[in-house]
């Protein structure tokens, strides 16, 4: 169930039932000329929506808000760049909340999968879940699937299809410039033109929803048991 969608009574009852908070986690970046600017958000949220939704838990709207993004990589336009410290405060004054909110088991899913944006997200969410004794996981939606193609890749085969799949609205394979090579693009991987499918989205996104439901109610299993 969405937070921002539910009555004090329901987020109450909810909460009762399954203590966990699955939170997104994304960024405003250049996804080539095919698919849209939000897409590492728009994944994240879509992942957190259909863990909630699998585990009778609570996600939250989407954090848009990436360190290490494609500006800085190669200059990217229609781009928001966030510094490490702000990530850092807002996963640190998240995390916080939601403890204090009741929740005991806290999921960050980043759509956005630099190590430097995930190390600024660990620095900030990670203390923070300490002094409160709650679990805490922060994972890329990457880490989540079995194939050793998807972490690599960024606006090609995979967050391609994968978007297609949650949005097809979004998706325009026919942007993609055939006389300009593909990592000019911002195109880090295989050819989408070539391979992406929401076919293949889909079989994507079910893998990632089920280790990340699974995972989540073993944390808190985790916790029902200290």
């Amino acid at each position: 169930m969405k937070y921002e969608r539910l009555r004090p009574d329901e987020i109450e009852a909810i909460r009762a039932r399954a203590p966990v908070a699955v939170l997104p986690w994304g960024a405003l970046e250049w996804h080539g000329y095919h698919a849209a600017i939000g897409l590492d958000g728009l994944k994240a949220a879509a992942f957190a929506d259909a863990v909630a939704d699998r585990i009778g838990a609570i996600s939250l709207p989407p954090l848009y808000c990436g360190h290490m993004t494609m500006k800085p990589y190669a200059g990217f336009s229609h781009t928001i760049e966030i510094s490490a410290a702000t990530l850092e405060a807002l996963a640190r004054e998240y995390v916080e909340q939601l403890a204090e909110e009741g929740f005991v088991v806290v999921v960050i899913i980043s759509g956005h999968g630099n190590p430097d944006h995930l190390a600024a997200l660990e620095r900030g969410a990670r203390p923070a879940a300490e002094a409160a004794g709650i679990a805490l996981w922060i994972l890329p939606d990457s880490a989540a699937i079995d194939d050793e193609e998807y972490p690599l890749d960024h606006a090609a085969k995979w967050e391609t299809s994968v978007l297609w799949h949650v949005d097809p609205e979004l998706v325009d394979l026919t942007q993609v410039r055939s006389n300009q090579d593909l990592e000019s693009q911002a195109i880090l991987g295989i050819d989408p033109v070539e391979t992406a499918s929401p076919e293949l989205g889909a079989a994507a996104f079910d893998e990632i929803v089920d280790t990340i439901a699974d995972g989540a109610l073993e944390l808190l299993a985790e916790r029902s048991r200290a």
